[in-house]
């Protein structure tokens, strides 16, 4: 799983001087599923919209 959370983590100011900061984060990511031939270098991967016992099981 990708994650893409465009959302501050951390953030410094001198003490009594806090902002708030808006953030719009949205919780995107991709899922994906892969394997590497040791041998020949090959990558094989597929996008899923999610996971589960039978994606994971035809994959």
């Amino acid at each position: 799983m990708i994650r893409d959370y465009q959302a501050i983590q951390k953030s410094w100011f001198i003490r009594g001087q806090q902002r708030k900061i808006p953030t719009f984060g949205k919780n995107a990511g991709v899922k994906l599923m892969g394997i590497l031939d040791y041998e020949t270098g090959n990558v094989y991967c597929e996008e899923h919209e999610r996971y589960d016992a039978k994606i994971f099981n035809d994959f």
